[in-house]
Order: structure tokens, then sequence, then C-alpha cells
């Protein structure tokens, strides 16, 4: 339970943390390796490539969970407290929707890159073990929104017993 727990509150900061932290080594030996030694890494640009999708994913999945995702709040600004409450439910239902859809291609276009056995072009590592970093974190997603869900109901039925 304890695992469980730790997940739930640090799974995203430390991807984040380990994936900016991988890139940033990874180019700076690039840069060294090709401008002071003459001797390019080939290797490092796919793994850079692919740790940047799994960190704009995973990012999106931390930004869900800390409620500061991209959103148009100059209609919600104005609206009052319970009905901005619904205007959010509202759009995590779609946001949820959207993100259901991309989940179930996402995961279809890997499980083919797996049955197809396509390995990377530099690393030549099965292709679906880069690829398998997106319907994670969509599932992640899909768990921050439902989580979030949960919140903003209990958040309006306080605002609820406020008013009566």
């Amino acid at each position: 339970m304890k695992t469980v727990r730790w997940l739930d509150e640090h799974l995203e900061e430390y991807m984040v943390v380990i994936l900016t932290s991988i890139m940033t080594i990874l180019l700076f030996l690039q840069v060294l390796f090709r401008f002071v030694l003459n001797l390019p890494l080939a290797w490092v640009e796919e793994i850079s490539l692919y740790s940047m999708v799994w960190l704009c994913y995973f990012g999106c999945s931390l930004a869900i969970k800390k409620r500061e995702h991209l959103k148009m709040e100059i209609i919600t600004n104005f609206l009052r407290p319970k009905a901005k409450k619904v205007f959010d439910l509202i759009s995590l239902v779609l946001f949820f929707a959207f993100a259901v859809f991309v989940l179930y291609h996402v995961t279809l276009l890997t499980a083919d890159i797996l049955q197809r056995g396509q390995v990377t072009a530099v690393l030549e590592i099965p292709k679906w073990i880069p690829y398998v970093g997106v319907p994670v974190a969509f599932l992640l997603m899909l768990i921050r929104m439902i989580q979030d869900f949960v919140r903003t109901i209990s958040e309006m039925k306080e605002l609820g017993q406020e008013e009566a």
C-alpha cells in the first residue's frame, strides 16, 4: 500500500526529472563528442528523441495531477464557484473522452509495431519499447482525470453545504 501511495504521489515527478536528466546529459555528451572529439554519437539522438516524447506525455499527466494543465479560463473567471466547478467537470469529461480515443489508437499502433517486430534505426532495439511509454502515459492521464473528477465533485458538495 505504501508503494502504491508513493507512486500516486511521485511517479510523474520522478519520470520528468529522470527523463530531463537523461536528455541533458546525453545532449551534452553529443556536443562534446561532435565538436570537441569530432566523433558524433548517433545513438544519442535516438534516445533523446524518445526521452523527449515520454517527457511530454508524462509531463501532461503531471500537469493534470497538479491541475496546471492548459485551459481556457476567460469564461470561467466570470462564473460563480459552483458554476465554475460544473464547467471544470464538463471540460474533464471531454478531455477524458479525447484521451480514451488517443489511448485506444496508440495502443493499437504499439501492438502493431510489436507484432511486426520492428526495431529502431540506430539502437536496433524493439521499437515497441520506446512506443509503449505513450499508452502508459495516457493511461496515467486517465487515472489522474478520474482522481480530479472525484476531487471536483467533493469540492462541489462542500460548496453546496456552504451555500445552505
